[in-house]
């Protein structure tokens, strides 16, 4: 192989090296033959050489790892828009969330509803985290054509086990609550929510201990929201105070069928001075099925509970809980009574195709690909809930004639999950009152269909 092949072959550095290494031995073989002054210069020559050589390539190899770590990637999937640098230690993540539902009453015969296609939910989701134990997110709503403020939040992270956060975000009360929105079986949450607070402004701690999550658990001060509220203030200085632990007891163990089995508690307490809420259904926007009396207010403690549950097995999915909601109201100068008001719901899901439900979602087997003749994934689901108003709210706190004090409904739809992202929900929704009408009746049945189109990044 003749010289100018053997530096193609090697490359630049690599001849380098070799003439070097060849000058080197060299010059050792000299040092030992000879003890002529021009020749021992000679040798130190080529021995500063190898030097300055050496020194080259550790330049080379310092620049080359300080320019990879501060070097930016950028990557999009399912799960949104990531931008972050080589170590990862700064991280931008952009998600987006769309959501169009059509209500339709087919046994609206006096044509009483309006049937309409509405955006339920228009979402942009901002996540970052700054250096390695700091993390922010902001996260709007422009649906109905306004712009809401659903969280903005700073996060302290010093281990999976301990997590400080502070701003405005879901409080730990409830649990298909804590579940995203894009991830429920039906369109909208059950009628649990309309007890349970939307979103808080407070601090908060949470973790989560022990070999594949077994326990997690979040404790936190709140300013104060309302059942169903979205708090942006605080109108007087006393403070909620909320928690909720889960435990999944099986997950130490090696039993598949109870792995994921999860049960929790959820609770707290506090003092409120202002509105009181109204409550509403998900069979339409708006559903206003009870309201208290204009002159009522909420003076004094509110106390939430809530036991809950969740289980999955393969394509089988349960979710459970029960909450109660007691408010101290008053009416006008009246003495201030305490109401407490009820609800629970049951629901399960069943993936058709077989992929394995999950709380964070389906994830389908096969997408949606025509070329393939791929389907996606289909699930079938069903749901009752039942919310019970307390019956000393009525007459005195609310008017019977136009406030429930009972509703219950059971559902039944399908869902198509094309990909990971896009999911089509059809569904049936059957809900029947007691109360809630002139001359002491009961408000006429609702049966709705919904046909929801979503699609998250």
């Amino acid at each position: 192989m003749s010289p100018i092949d053997l530096t193609t072959h090697l490359g630049r550095r690599g001849a380098l090296w070799l003439a070097a290494l060849a000058l080197f031995t060299l010059s050792t073989a000299w040092s030992q033959e000879t003890d002529d002054p021009a020749q021992s210069a000679s040798v130190e020559a080529l021995d500063q050489r190898v030097r300055i050589l050496e020194r080259l390539r550790e330049v080379d190899a310092e620049d080359g790892a300080a320019k990879k770590k501060k070097a930016a990637s950028v990557s999009h999937g399912p799960r949104g828009f990531k931008v972050s640098n080589a170590d990862s230690s700064n991280v931008l993540r952009l998600n987006g969330f769309l959501q169009n539902i059509g209500y339709f009453y087919p046994g609206d015969t006096a044509d009483a509803l309006s049937e309409n296609f509405t955006v339920r939910r228009a979402r942009l989701d901002i996540r970052a985290q700054v250096g390695k134990h700091f993390e922010f997110r902001l996260h709007q709503d422009f649906a109905g054509g306004t712009l809401t403020l659903l969280d903005a939040h700073v996060d302290l992270v010093l281990a999976p086990e301990f997590r400080l956060r502070v701003g405005k975000f879901k409080p730990p009360i409830g649990y298909e609550r804590l579940q995203s929105p894009s991830r429920l079986h039906f369109p909208d949450f059950a009628l649990t929510s309309v007890l349970t607070p939307n979103r808080d402004i407070g601090a908060e701690i949470s973790g989560i201990i022990g070999k594949d999550n077994i326990l997690e658990y979040a404790l936190g001060v709140f300013n104060g929201a309302t059942d169903g509220g979205n708090s942006n203030a605080d109108n007087n200085g006393d403070k909620d105070l909320a928690g909720r632990v889960l435990l999944s007891p099986f997950r130490a163990g090696e039993s598949d069928l109870l792995y994921n089995l999860s049960l929790g508690f959820s609770g707290s307490a506090g003092y409120h001075n202002t509105v009181l809420p109204t409550y509403t259904a998900s069979t339409r926007v708006p559903n206003r099925f009870f309201g208290y009396r204009a002159a009522d207010t909420a003076q004094g403690r509110v106390i939430r509970w809530s036991p809950h549950g969740s289980y999955y097995y393969g394509p089988f999915s349960l979710i459970g809980e029960y909450v109660s909601s007691a408010h101290t109201t008053r009416a006008g100068q009246a003495a201030p009574e305490e109401l407490t008001h009820t609800a629970w719901q049951a629901t399960a899901g069943l993936i058709l195709t077989g992929e394995a439900a999950a709380w964070r979602g389906v994830k389908p087997k096969k997408p949606l690909d025509l070329d393939s003749a791929w389907a996606g994934a289909w699930e079938v689901v069903g749901r009752v809930q039942q919310v019970k108003i307390d019956e000393d709210a009525f007459p005195a706190h609310a008017n019977i004639a136009n406030a429930a004090k009972e509703a219950f409904a059971w559902a039944a739809g399908l869902n198509w999950h094309a990909n990971e992202n896009v999911k089509v929900q059809l569904n049936y929704e059957n809900t029947t009152y007691k109360g809630g009408a002139a001359a002491d009746k009961d408000r006429n049945d609702e049966h709705v269909v919904q046909a929801s189109f979503l699609i998250s990044y």
